[in-house]
């Protein structure tokens, strides 16, 4: 190899270097990782039911689990209200 080769060799290694990183940070290992925080909203909710829907309720009088079917409150809502 002459010298030009050697230093043109040398400099391709040195602007390089920092795209081998950036590629080894690309693993499947730090691609698992969620990219989003996941809150689970199961469990027992409170409900009312309400005629107008224009406000929310005052109070609650019923549960229900979620997920699930406002039929399976506790105690139940009365129907066609």
């Amino acid at each position: 190899m002459n010298s030009s080769t050697k230093i043109f060799v040398t400099l391709a290694a040195q602007l390089l270097a920092p795209l081998a990183s950036l590629h080894a940070a690309d693993t499947p290992a730090s691609l698992s990782k969620p990219m989003r925080n996941v809150v689970s909203l199961n469990g027992m909710w409170e409900i009312e039911q309400t005629k107008g829907g224009d406000a929310p309720p005052t109070h609650y009088t019923s549960r229900a689990p979620v997920p699930g079917l406002v039929d399976m409150a506790i105690p139940g809502c009365a129907a066609g209200a």
